[in-house]
């Protein structure tokens, strides 16, 4: 598909900041003991980095399906700022068609968006199958 965000690449190494932050400055000690709050660090760290990132439209892609590219990112976006401000966000070949339909009509219950972004927002999951 497309390129992958490097937001885990992101996180990964915010997470290695932290823990050089939080570790022992004196190198024996930094270097021979980890507290079990630096164990959940590290699993929490590769738990992220190792998540699948969300693919970002290509203009391939936008050629392929035959939705305007600006449409497909628009479509990301808004799938973005309105599904993961609650939960985590699906890949979109997690579902299926009539699922990710159904489940944007449950959605739009819960939250306020109109016809138009739910249609770029299905075009862009849909795209992305």
């Amino acid at each position: 598909m497309g390129n992958r965000d490097n937001t885990s690449v992101k996180i990964f190494e915010y997470f290695l900041r932290l823990l050089r932050r939080l570790t022992p400055r004196h190198y024996l000690v930094r270097y021979f003991t980890i507290s079990p709050y630096h164990y959940i660090i590290i699993l929490l760290v590769l738990f992220l980095a190792c998540s699948p990132a969300l693919y970002i439209p290509t203009q391939e892609v936008a050629e392929k399906t035959g939705i305007p590219l600006e449409s497909l990112k628009q479509g990301r976006q808004l799938y973005v700022d309105h599904c993961g401000s609650c939960h985590m966000l699906y890949l979109p070949n997690q579902f299926t068609v009539t699922k990710w339909k159904n489940e944007m009509e449950a959605m739009r219950l819960k939250i306020t968006f109109n016809e138009q972004e739910k249609q770029l927002m299905l075009g862009y999951l849909l795209a992305g199958k």
